[in-house]
């Protein structure tokens, strides 16, 4: 008696498990993420008020805050290739066809890197 192997089916399921393991990274990227974008609202929160900056001043600054937020969270979801509805926000303001975003965004990396005392 012979086995017979499908293995149209065979692939479906390695596919099927592979998807749900890209699935589970990304929903822990994007779970990382908003802890993330938390976190460092909170320090550039803390920084503002270590130079001065009266963030509860106005009420209405919990909307940087909240701006701050979902940025932080729109650059993970965009690197993981998933859609954030904070995408359309900074496409909108900032999308033009005439830049290299490539270039744009490698030579922020290198500045990223300089040490502040060679500026």
């Amino acid at each position: 008696m012979s086995t017979i192997i499908d293995f149209e089916a065979a692939r479906k399921k390695i596919k099927a498990q592979d998807d749900a393991a890209e699935l589970t990274a990304n929903l822990a990227d994007i779970a990382r993420g908003k802890y993330f974008a938390v976190s460092s609202a909170k320090d550039i929160v803390a920084a503002l008020e270590g130079i001065g900056v009266e963030v509860d001043a106005n009420p209405l600054a919990v909307l940087e805050i909240r701006v701050l937020i979902d940025t932080i969270e729109a650059l993970v979801y965009r690197t993981i290739g998933e859609k954030h509805p904070f995408h359309s926000v900074s496409e909108g303001l900032y999308a033009h066809e005439d830049v290299d975003y490539s270039k744009l965004l490698g030579e922020f990396l290198e500045d990223l890197y300089v040490d502040d005392e060679d500026v």
